[in-house]
């Protein structure tokens, strides 16, 4: 009923903050304007510490230019990083470019709002229309990657009307 409300960049980057010590499960989050990133972002969120509230865009738009150094801490790009069990995005639209600096590896998943989601994820209404650069093992417009637990069949992974315009460039040589 009252959800945390993200209106600037440095909400975003408290929650970011946050992530790593609580998976805000079942907590509600809610965008109250557009907001701008330039320059090095960590993402929301890692394989360790995945995000598993629900972060409602309400409409808005990240705009900017996400950069990346590196993938080797974390192995995922986008304003998310991992998105767990339970989590949901809805009503959010990338148009920021996502560029990853560095080379990665088979195992590093970029996406212009999540890098990688697993278990029992939702992401529902959302826009990639950034342009995303990287050297990735997986890249992907809205999601770079969606993890499925083949040996759970009662977990189930929703993608459900989202789209992506932007243009993707992975420059990945295996």
């Amino acid at each position: 009923d009252k959800p945390y409300l993200i209106g600037n960049v440095l909400d975003l980057m408290k929650l970011q903050e946050m992530v790593t010590k609580t998976s805000y499960t079942n907590q509600y989050f809610k965008m109250t304007s557009d907001i701008a990133i330039n320059g090095e972002w960590t993402p929301i969120g890692d394989n360790g510490h995945s995000f598993c509230g629900i972060f409602d865009g309400d409409g808005h738009s990240i705009t900017g230019n996400m950069e990346f150094s590196s993938l080797e801490a974390n192995g995922m790009a986008g304003l998310f990083g991992c998105v767990g069990a339970n989590g949901v995005i809805k009503n959010l639209t990338n148009k920021a470019n996502v560029t990853v600096k560095e080379s990665a590896n088979l195992s590093s998943f970029v996406g212009g709002i999540v890098g990688r989601i697993r278990k029992n994820v939702t992401i529902l209404n959302c826009a990639n229309i950034g342009n995303i650069t990287a050297n990735a093992g997986v890249v992907g417009g809205v999601v770079g990657e969606a993890y499925m637990d083949t040996w759970n069949s009662s977990l189930e992974t929703r993608i459900e009307a989202c789209y992506n315009i932007g243009d993707i460039t992975n420059t990945y040589i295996v």
